[in-house]
């Protein structure tokens, strides 16, 4: 075989010569999940074979991955906007592209479903209930085909009451995965298969897992890490349900929540109780400092419920069936220790301080405002606390609003900037939000750490920290504010 163009032929000649066969077609999947140079090699050798007689070529593929690792194969030929040839190399490469949507609400909850009775039927009786459904969607292909209400019409007999019970919490929790994991098939399988392993496993030491509240609970952890480590910081060091999770499912069963802008209104009068009231608890007078304690526990407990169910995202979850007031989570999170930091110095926190930092990092940002200047009220003691949870939290969850109060507080704590600077510094700089760096440089007062935060951030190897912090680090025209 002397080159390309003699193997061509060959190929072509014995493709022809082929009797009985229509075509040969090559299926190419998961080539997104080979390394670039992989990917590269597989379009050229698939050149070499490319208008040959009766032959057709399927890749199946993610067209960014492959993009990607064409541009990463061939970095100096770029074009003078500065992309990269991928987009034109496949272009080239493809003659007909079909895009695979992904599951639509009802398709998430059908195999969801689906998937959850695979596990009760045996292979005949799962064969029935696919055929029985695929009648239903030919008749309606964007209706719901499979849910708790039909399945006793598309299963009948084989309808257990285990099988029963699941499917009732399959369907419950299925909109939020096709929210979370924009219907993504592998993804909603290996939630399921998390959550089946994570009950495997407390079975084998005795321990009862329900299967709703532990899809409820992996579904937070999906959606939002911060929301679900809030979640276990509450639980963490209480006996039973925590007060937190009980007061947001009432506020969520009340179905009355405040508006935001009378919810901020409300709260001045009830933030000086709830961040002053131990403060003074030392002071002669008639109450049992016990009764006093257990007032501010409570409404600090109230304060952190009312703020944490006011957010859209967090109401919508509260609502998932099933209502977790009268469960003590304290089991199921032994299940999630991978994605929590236990003993956090927030839950070291007097109460009434556990409520001022919960205001500190509010997504709201009046409320959050308004807590930076009641830190300025508090002991020394009190503030290094407040500000040492708060660097805390800022470690483990630097794309949140901590950042930002960390910033505003040492703004008007001037002696906490040289430990806020250098907790901002020893956060992973590929972690950092680059939009947030300008903001933080402008809040954090003037002085040699903050200089020096600014200047690592510089010279840090992520570019758009880098380029952000070089922004903000340049002194301003003249005339302009």
């Amino acid at each position: 075989m002397r080159d390309a163009a003699d193997f061509h032929r060959r190929f072509s000649d014995l493709v022809s010569g082929l009797e009985g066969v229509a075509a040969v077609i090559v299926f190419i999947d998961d080539l997104d999940r080979c390394l670039p140079e992989t990917v590269v090699d597989t379009f050229e050798a698939i050149r070499l074979f490319l208008n040959a007689p009766r032959t057709a070529y399927v890749v199946a593929a993610s067209r960014d991955i492959v993009e990607s690792a064409v541009d990463s194969r061939y970095p100096e030929l770029r074009k003078r906007d500065g992309s990269g040839i991928g987009h034109d190399y496949l272009e080239k490469m493809l003659q007909l592209q079909v895009r695979v949507p992904p599951l639509s609400a009802s398709e998430t909850e059908a195999y969801v479903n689906l998937l959850v009775t695979e596990l009760h039927l045996d292979d005949a009786g799962f064969s029935s209930a696919c055929e029985a459904l695929r009648a239903r969607r030919g008749t309606d292909p964007f209706g719901a085909t499979y849910n708790s209400g039909l399945a006793g019409e598309v299963l009948g007999e084989l309808l257990t009451p285990g099988l029963s019970a699941d499917l009732a919490w399959a369907s419950a929790v299925s909109p939020a995965l096709s929210d979370g994991l924009r219907g993504n098939p592998r993804q909603i399988k290996r939630f399921l298969n998390d959550l089946r392993w994570r009950q495997k496993t407390a079975e084998r030491r005795g321990v009862e897992l329900r299967a709703d509240v532990l899809a409820k609970l992996m579904v937070l952890e999906e959606q939002d890490g911060g929301d679900f480590q809030t979640l276990f910081d509450w639980q963490f060091g209480s006996e039973g349900p925590s007060r937190q999770i009980v007061l947001a499912q009432a506020v969520v069963r009340a179905d009355a929540p405040p508006p935001p802008r009378a919810a901020e209104q409300s709260r001045p009068a009830k933030k000086k109780a709830a961040a002053e009231p131990d403060l003074s608890v030392a002071d002669a007078n008639d109450e049992d400092p016990r009764a006093v304690q257990a007032a501010a526990a409570e409404a600090a407990a109230a304060e952190q419920a009312e703020a944490w169910a006011a957010l859209p995202r967090t109401r919508s979850w509260l609502r998932l069936p099933p209502d977790l007031s009268q469960i003590d989570l304290r089991p199921y999170f032994t299940y999630f220790r991978d994605r929590l930091v236990v003993g956090t110095s927030a839950s070291a926190l007097r109460p009434a301080l556990q409520a001022l930092l919960g205001r500190l990092t509010s997504e709201i940002p009046l409320v959050a405002r308004e807590a930076v200047g009641a830190c300025e009220s508090l002991q020394p003691a009190d503030q290094n606390d407040v500000v040492a949870a708060l660097l805390d939290t800022a470690a483990r969850r630097p794309d949140g609003p901590v950042l930002d109060a960390a910033a505003a507080l040492a703004g008007r704590l001037p002696r906490t900037a040289a430990t806020v600077c250098d907790a901002l510094g020893r956060i992973p700089h590929a972690s950092l939000p680059p939009l947030k760096i300008p903001g933080l440089l402008l809040r954090l007062p003037d002085g040699p750490e903050k200089a020096a935060l600014a200047s690592g951030w510089t010279a840090s190897g992520v570019p758009a920290v880098a380029a952000a912090a070089a922004a903000s680090s340049r002194p301003r025209p003249a005339g302009r504010t």
